[in-house]
């Protein structure tokens, strides 16, 4: 009897576009990092601007 891997699937979709739920994740975490610049910059702590 021959045995059959099963290999997951996950291991091998590395060239797909990215899902819906990856993209979201990383628009929060862009979003985040340009709140955290503008507020840091827009009070007077480091005076940018």
């Amino acid at each position: 009897m021959a045995e059959v891997k099963q290999e997951q699937p996950a291991a091998e979709k590395k060239d797909e576009p990215i899902t819906l739920t990856e993209k979201i994740v990383t628009a929060i975490l862009i979003a985040y990092v340009i709140s955290l610049i503008w507020l840091a910059g827009s009070s007077h702590w480091f005076g940018i601007w």
